[in-house]
């Protein structure tokens, strides 16, 4: 039978054990933390309140293999997930959509209004960076107000960059919607695991073929070396797939690549709730980003419960834990250094958003994890 080196418990290695074992093969996983579930982890707190204890995750996808995939795991728990913005002292939808423009330029809604709908079909998903590039007056007025006030000081404390530091594909991603939808993903298949992600994951790894090894980190057993993978002191002869950094992979070889990471204050309350959704961004007020409420996504009743205040800061190796890819144009270059010489080794297989030094949405994650598992098993 066909071994299996799989470092990581999250959801692109969970998907990678589960394919691979229900195919016949022996898996072993790794997990450096002393949970499975990666940072999809959700678990009841001392208040016995549902968390996401390294921030929200809500799934959403276009992908109806994927949702299928994961429904045999899982039932789901509708969700569709709305997020407001603390701005001016009131709360705003985001992305800003029409909703939002009533809100924040009341009188002149109708007629800033018109304007979009002449020039774009209606639930239209426009960049922030098209509208600045408007001869339009009004329109690029919006476009400034988007930028000025959901997304600057958002972006510095998210990245601790400047907005004009930070790769144009970031802005990018920041849309105005030409409609009167609040919500914040609008795929066909959305929801949160009806028991949770960490159920979900724990189903995934059932199978008898996989053996898993908490409180493990992989350098501490393990090394890569010219392709030689050994285990425990002794010489594994399959094949690694890799979900971690794949700095630390390679000894640092060209260098360390620049995350950032995320500091995480739960606070429990002694009320039904606290915020009116499950999500609150703070772009421009406080240190944190966003309080998280996940009560609004479980559907929890009790009498009590907890927020989570999200604030981002500068990764420090072993002191906190990697969470975003901090794309510049010198940190693509030295991760494409990695990439190619991971691309040497044909018993190597890097795969998720550390590894990959990419961002990931959750269904990307699976989608990607069951290509490259089933391109191994053929």
């Amino acid at each position: 039978m066909d071994k299996y080196l799989i470092v990581g418990s999250g959801l692109t290695g969970a998907v990678f054990a589960q394919t691979l074992a229900a195919a016949g093969r022996k898996v072993l996983v790794l997990e450096q933390r002393n949970h499975i579930g990666g940072n999809c982890f959700d678990m009841l707190d001392a208040s016995e309140i549902m968390i996401h204890r390294y921030g929200a995750h809500i799934f959403h996808t276009e992908f109806e293999d994927v949702w299928n995939y994961l429904s045999r795991f899982t039932r789901w728990r509708r969700y569709e997930h709305e997020v407001l913005a603390f701005v001016e002292n009131d709360f705003i939808p985001i992305p800003f959509n029409f909703n939002t423009l009533q809100k924040v330029f009341n009188e002149n809604a109708s007629s800033i209004k018109q304007k979009f709908l002449e020039k774009y079909e209606l639930k239209t998903k426009i960049s922030v960076l098209e509208l600045l590039k408007q001869k339009d007056p009004v329109l690029k007025n919006i476009g400034i107000y988007v930028y000025e006030k959901l997304f600057k000081n958002y972006t510095y404390k998210q990245w601790g960059l400047k907005a004009d530091e930070i790769a144009p594909e970031v802005i990018a991603r920041v849309p105005i919607y030409t409609d009167h939808d609040n919500r914040y993903f609008t795929d066909t298949y959305q929801g949160i695991p009806e028991d949770g992600y960490t159920s979900m994951i724990e189903t995934m790894l059932s199978n008898p073929n996989i053996d898993i090894q908490l409180d493990t980190p992989f350098e501490k057993v393990c090394k890569f070396v010219d392709g030689e993978i050994s285990l425990n002191g002794s010489l594994f002869n399959g094949i690694l797939v890799y979900t971690g950094q794949t700095d630390v992979l390679f000894q640092y070889k060209f260098g360390r690549l620049p995350y950032r990471s995320l500091r995480f204050e739960f606070e429990p309350l002694k009320k039904t709730f606290y915020q009116p959704k499950a999500v609150v961004n703070y772009p421009n007020d406080h240190d944190y980003t966003r309080i998280i409420e996940t009560k609004h996504m479980t559907g929890q009743e009790c009498p009590t419960t907890t927020i989570c205040r999200e604030y981002p800061q500068q990764y420090r190796p072993l002191q906190n834990d990697p969470y975003y890819p901090l794309f510049t144009d010198e940190s693509k270059q030295q991760y494409e250094q990695y990439a190619n010489t991971a691309h040497k080794y044909n018993n190597l297989i890097l795969a998720g958003r550390l590894a990959e030094y990419r961002y990931y949405d959750m269904d990307d994650a699976v989608k990607n994890a069951r290509i490259k598992a089933r391109k191994l098993l053929a």
